[in-house]
């Protein structure tokens, strides 16, 4: 069926979380659904306690006696899938009831769309909710255009297409970030979205993948858009459109030059004509939007000698709408 959802999920030693997370999963609204868990060599009595509830109160199956690396197990269930909609959860978070329908009628409803994600809730290592969210943008050119600059979609809230992640190549075995690694080279090949609601609650603990293999973030970008690039920002050269996106993101210690605004939107215009979307479609972003802002402030702020231009900026914006009418700015008879 159309509908037919198969979660995945590796694991390894995870006892301590894993029953709150497979009752969330037993409890989906959403009935045309099965499981698959890959665990790779828990030792904590993770396996127990999934035997506890695959097949016999989640349908599903388990697969042991392969340990691997994350990236690996990952690429493997993928490959194993036996329904074209796959969705992602990890072994310490937990999907609200209606996540699973949500997401799987959206992506009915949207077939071009290949990769679908949520708002994420924080949780404590017990399971409490904790102040503040993780949001993202949630049409498409908003979270396409922000994957090129860091991650878009949560992993542990991804739903996806396997013949899309397929042809993207699937996940490579590396860390951290398998996932970041695997939406670049959804980008250009896919529509994306994330729906606006928090239906995923992520737990942050000492324990978890994305501290043990912390990398800092602006630097595994970094080397993942240096791999990607060509395909990220065509028809732009790779040195100037990777000097626009360590301004963006690292700065590097580098004077901001007018012509990186202009580069800027070349990067802009040029990806969402590959993308196949409107040529203005990322231009028109929230992000792209802040990132010229933020491009321009650089500039006047590092040239002493242009004072007279923000000077000029800050006369216009104490001006009223009437005060700036032609007949009011223009010298008579102009």
């Amino acid at each position: 069926m159309r509908d037919d959802v198969t979660i995945l999920m590796p694991v390894r030693n995870a006892v301590s979380f894993i029953d709150d997370t497979l009752a969330s999963i037993a409890a989906q609204t959403h009935r045309r659904l099965r499981l698959m868990v890959w665990d790779n060599g828990s030792t904590d009595g993770t396996v127990e306690r999934l035997r506890h509830w695959v097949p016999s109160r989640i349908s599903g199956e388990l697969l042991t006696g392969r340990p691997m690396g994350l990236g690996a197990s990952r690429a493997e269930l993928i490959r194993l899938c036996p329904t074209e909609l796959c969705a992602i959860c990890d072994a310490d978070d937990i999907s609200g009831p209606d996540r699973i329908a949500r997401q799987a009628r959206f992506m009915l409803d949207h077939p071009r769309v290949g990769l679908c994600g949520t708002h994420i809730q924080l949780i404590s290592r017990n399971g409490q909710p904790m102040e503040g969210s993780w949001d993202y943008p949630c049409d498409d050119a908003g979270v396409r255009w922000r994957m090129r600059f860091a991650n878009a979609v949560m992993q542990p809230t991804a739903m996806m297409r396997r013949s899309v992640a397929l042809k993207a190549g699937n996940y490579r075995d590396i860390k951290p970030g398998q996932d970041y690694d695997l939406w670049l080279r959804l980008v250009p090949i896919t529509q994306m979205a994330n729906l606006p609601e928090r239906l995923v609650a992520y737990r942050q603990h000492d324990s978890s993948v994305s501290v043990v293999d912390h990398v800092p973030g602006a630097t595994f970008n970094r080397q993942l858009v240096e791999r990607y690039v060509d395909q990220l920002f065509p028809g732009v050269h790779r040195e100037e459109a990777l000097r626009v996106h360590a301004l963006l993101t690292t700065h590097r210690g580098q004077r901001v030059a007018w012509r990186d605004l202009r580069r800027l939107r070349q990067m802009a215009t040029t990806a969402a004509c590959a993308d196949g979307l409107p040529k203005d479609a990322y231009r028109r972003t929230g992000r792209y939007r802040g990132q010229i802002a933020k491009l321009r402030t650089r500039w006047l702020r590092e040239r002493p000698g242009a004072a007279w231009v923000r000077q000029s900026l800050s006369w216009l914006r104490n001006r009223s709408s009437d005060e700036l009418s032609p007949a009011r700015v223009l010298p008579k008879g102009w």
